[in-house]
């Protein structure tokens, strides 16, 4: 149950919003992740946090995120690796492996590079961006800073479009990689295709 503050602030936020903006419900299709072992992320927007955003795991202190997301009616995959200092991460496969029809279909979901920039540039390239990128087989190596927000680990992306088959559930498997030289293997992820209702708002 919702406590009384946490209430307050809800309220608080859609008063602000509604205020400066007009807001617009959107219905559309989303993917749910699910997987043993990993933490659902949700939504940073407030008036979106019901939504799950992805699935984020962590080994060695490494910290895995990914998700099935939509940019321009097209679907997309993006995988986020953050390394510390004294960590390398070295990609075993370049490909992961998407299954659907329980498991009786499959394609390969091929990386063709690594990327230092956010996968948002990746999906929708600008020719005002220049995307710095690394090969497929080179090592990721780890950097810690300290910012305003505390300690920041070094972020490497992979990311490809894809043709997402017309099925409510779909399983990927990330490609295998090295932490160290020590093989890391995740479990398969499920993604459940829902229907629900976002919220989008405009120049708030």
């Amino acid at each position: 149950m919702m406590n009384s503050s946490r209430l307050f602030q809800m309220l608080v936020i859609c008063f602000v919003c509604v205020s400066c903006a007009p807001i617009i419900p959107i219905p559309m299709h989303h993917y749910y992740p699910e997987a043993d072992g990993g933490k659902l992320i949700y939504d940073q927007c407030p008036i979106n946090e019901h939504i799950p955003y992805g699935m984020l795991f962590s080994q060695q202190d490494i910290q895995v995120f990914t998700r099935l997301g939509k940019h321009n009616g097209k679907t997309y995959i993006e995988i986020r690796f953050e390394v510390p200092e004294g960590k390398t991460v070295k990609l075993i496969e370049t490909s992961a492996q998407l299954f659907w029809d329980g498991a009786n279909q499959s394609i390969k979901i091929e990386f063709e590079k690594i990327f230092l920039s956010p996968f948002f540039y990746i999906i929708n390239p600008s020719n005002h961006i220049q995307v710095k990128t690394l090969d497929v087989n080179e090592l990721m190596v780890g950097e810690s800073r300290r910012t305003l927000i505390g300690e920041q680990s070094k972020t490497y992306w992979l990311a490809s479009l894809l043709e997402a088959p017309d099925s409510d559930k779909i399983k990927i498997v990330l490609p295998k990689f090295t932490i160290n030289e020590e093989l890391v293997t995740f479990p398969r992820i499920l993604f459940k295709r829902k229907w629900i209702i976002g919220f989008f708002v405009i120049n708030c």
